[in-house]
């Protein structure tokens, strides 16, 4: 082991894309993007309290499903976190394209 914390990756999406996000996700359990927003936030001040470096992940919803369809792999949470965890390494202070 290196010695580093342990990280986990959240994916931010722009706020226009929160009505494709919602249909990627089926049933997403917030109603607006600010509420989304919140809930990253408090995911990552948990995350952070036990210890781990959170790392975000910025990309729009039409990058998430393409990197789906690349793959063949199905539109589940487990794709999807694998997809943000790829994609983690390009990321920036601005959205991927």
């Amino acid at each position: 082991m290196s010695g580093e914390p342990e990280a986990i990756v959240l994916w931010e999406f722009p706020a226009a894309d929160f009505a494709g996000w919602c249909d990627l996700v089926g049933e997403p359990e917030v109603a607006t993007h600010a509420e989304y927003l919140a809930l990253l936030a408090a995911v990552q001040a948990d995350q952070e309290r036990q210890g781990r470096r959170v790392l975000r992940a910025r990309f729009p919803v039409a990058r998430m499903r393409a990197e789906l369809a690349a793959r063949a792999w199905p539109n589940t949470p487990d794709h999807r976190a694998a997809v943000t965890g790829l994609l983690a390494d390009l990321r920036s202070e601005q959205f991927l394209p």
